[in-house]
């Protein structure tokens, strides 16, 4: 997960665009809150896509697994096992997965 939070840094360092350091950091899960990120050890803040850039980057990212392309239920399988079934992360990926769904239906 700091994996966000240290290419923001990064990206930050070389003087990027504010929305661009957005991205790196708010394409962890489908957004992790202020307290979360707080349990996780990230720093402070939070790392929930709010433009539609943001929320396609996270999207993007969840329909990849290494080195291929998955169904985002193959995600959310993946983060029930390791987060618990009833973890918010799940809703989350479902809300996301809906708004971008009807984005494409559009």
């Amino acid at each position: 997960m700091d994996h966000a939070a240290i290419g923001g840094e990064i990206a930050r360092e070389l003087g990027l665009p504010k929305s661009l350091v957005h991205i790196i950091e708010r394409h962890i899960g489908a957004g992790i809150p202020e307290d979360e990120a707080q349990e996780l050890g990230l720093p402070e803040g939070h790392y929930i896509p709010e433009t539609l850039e943001e929320k396609i980057v996270a999207y993007a990212d969840k329909l990849i697994a290494g080195r291929h392309e998955v169904g985002i239920e193959v995600t959310i399988h993946d983060f029930a096992e390791q987060l618990g079934e009833n973890h918010p992360s799940i809703q989350r990926l479902w809300d996301l997965d809906s708004e971008m769904k009807a984005l494409l239906a559009g």
